[in-house]
């Protein structure tokens, strides 16, 4: 947390979107009140966001000017609810967050803690004065408010700001800010339609892609079972011509051993069925039964 401006981080969440200091709350609640009445007694109802609605909240920036170096990639680590507070125009919603805004100060560190350097006194010199102090810049509070509306749409995207100034309250521009916000409903109505029209486009061409891919699996899946299935064929061929050659020698074997002494014989048959057991099943039609045709993988 930055030592020049620290925020108050309430514990719970489900809170109006004010992000300001504690000594700032009670103005940013007053013109909070002021601001929501208004849009009450115009029949635009101010909530916290509805459940189901899933709205998107637009991110915070507290930097009352542009940073000198802008950082597209900038994070804060400011508090921020878990549900939108909105205001409906209709059947559209507009989000609502109050800021307390920030100015870069220069800040020079001495004994331990940050000070403004334009309230920096420096010692008096003597040679045994050694003082460790840098200066450095930091974000410091302004008590000034900026009310920053936004179209919680996640794609809608349109954002405003209403920034005080020393010399105008920012409760002087709410009728302003009614009026405009009025204005600005018909707008993002239309960005939500054309989000929605997008989105669809988007939809039917993942669709589209998703056809192409499941059309180009099927057909790589069906080349791949033809691929297999013909070598599976081959290799049932191969395993039946071997069979047969193994089947013609045991009873070329039987019919020799026909001829032979039966000790000689019985010798003969004995192994020759000791072989068989060694070779197993020899019928290659049992090994055709097994074989998958490339509709059957």
């Amino acid at each position: 947390m930055n030592p020049g401006f620290r925020r108050e981080r309430p514990d719970k969440q489900i809170l109006v979107d004010l992000i300001v200091t504690k000594p700032g709350l009670d103005k940013a609640l007053s013109f909070a009140n002021q601001l929501f009445l208004s849009f009450e007694d115009r029949d635009y109802p101010v909530v916290l966001e509805p459940r189901g609605e899933n709205f998107y909240r637009a991110a915070v920036d507290e930097h009352e000017a542009p940073r000198k170096t802008r950082d597209d990639h900038y994070y804060n680590r400011l508090w921020s609810p878990c549900r939108c507070t909105v205001v409906y125009f209709g059947t559209v919603a507009i989000g609502l967050t109050v800021i307390e805004m920030a100015e870069e100060v220069e800040v020079r560190y001495i004994d331990g803690k940050y000070i403004r350097e334009q309230d920096y006194i420096p010692p008096k010199r003597s040679r045994y004065a050694h003082e460790l102090t840098w200066t450095t810049k930091q974000d410091y509070p302004t008590g000034r408010l900026c009310l920053q509306a936004y179209a919680p749409y996640p794609r809608a995207h349109w954002v405003k700001k209403w920034q005080e100034t020393k010399k105008r309250d920012l409760g002087c521009q709410i009728k302003t800010i009614v009026r405009e916000l009025k204005e600005a409903a018909v707008v993002i109505a239309r960005l939500v339609e054309e989000g929605e029209r997008q989105a669809e486009i988007e939809r039917q061409k993942w669709e589209a892609q998703q056809e192409i891919r499941r059309r180009e699996e099927a057909e790589r899946r069906a080349a791949q079972a033809l691929k297999e299935s013909r070598e599976e064929l081959l290799q049932i061929i191969d395993r039946w011509g071997r069979a047969n050659r193994i089947e013609q020698f045991f009873r070329d074997a039987e019919q020799r051993a026909a001829g032979l002494g039966d000790e000689e014989r019985l010798r003969l048959l004995d192994r020759l069925k000791l072989a068989r057991e060694m070779v197993g099943s020899v019928d290659a039609l049992e090994h055709f039964l097994a074989w998958r045709s490339p509709d059957e993988r």
